[in-house]
C-alpha cells in the first residue's frame, strides 16, 4: 500500500468514527422508547430514553417518579399496550421540540410528552413525562369558552 492510499484509508476510518458519534435525533428516540414499552419493560424505555442526558442526576426524583409510574402500566391494570400516534410536534428553533403521543392501551389512552433540546451538537430528551388526563383536556376543549375564543381566532384570520 502507497503513502496515499494509507493516508485516504486512515481519513475515511477517522469520519466513519466521527459519524458514528452523532447526535440521535429526537424522532429516533421516541421510536426507540416506544419500542422498549412494547415489549414490556417500561422502565428500560425510560432509562434508555435518559442514558444520554448528562444532567440526569439533578432530575433524578422527578425519572423516578415516571418510572414508578410507568412501573404501574401493567396489562392488569391498565390492559394491553394497543399502539400510539402522533398528536403534536412543535420545534421552537433548531434546538428545541416537543412531541405529544397518544399511547392506546385496552383501558384507556396516556399522553406522552416528550421535550428535547440541544446544547450543542447532540439532542438530549430534555423532561418527559405521562398523564392519563386525555379525555379532560378533550372536554375542556369543547368548552363554551374555548369555543368562543377558537372562532374569534378564525374570525381575525378572515
Amino acid at each position: 500500500m502507497n503513502k496515499k492510499t494509507l493516508t485516504a484509508l486512515m481519513i475515511v476510518m477517522l469520519l466513519k468514527l466521527d459519524g458514528s458519534a452523532q447526535s440521535i435525533e429526537p424522532e429516533r428516540m421516541v421510536k426507540d422508547f416506544f419500542k422498549t414499552y412494547k415489549s414490556g419493560d417500561k422502565v428500560k424505555a425510560v432509562e434508555n430514553l435518559y442514558e444520554h442526558n448528562e444532567w440526569i442526576n439533578e432530575n433524578a426524583s422527578t425519572i423516578d417518579k415516571v418510572k414508578l409510574t410507568l412501573a404501574t402500566f401493567t396489562d392488569e391494570y391498565v390492559g394491553k399496550f394497543e399502539g400510539y400516534d402522533l398528536l403534536c410536534e412543535k420545534m421552537v428553533n433548531d434546538r428545541v421540540m416537543v412531541f405529544s403521543y397518544l399511547a392506546y392501551h385496552n383501558r384507556q389512552p396516556f399522553r406522552f410528552v416528550f421535550k428535547f433540546y440541544k446544547p450543542d451538537a447532540h439532542w438530549t430528551i430534555y423532561a418527559f413525562s405521562v398523564n392519563d388526563g386525555v379525555f379532560s383536556e378533550l372536554e375542556r376543549s369543547c368548552s363554551v369558552e374555548y369555543l368562543e375564543i377558537e372562532n374569534a381566532v378564525r374570525e381575525a384570520e378572515h
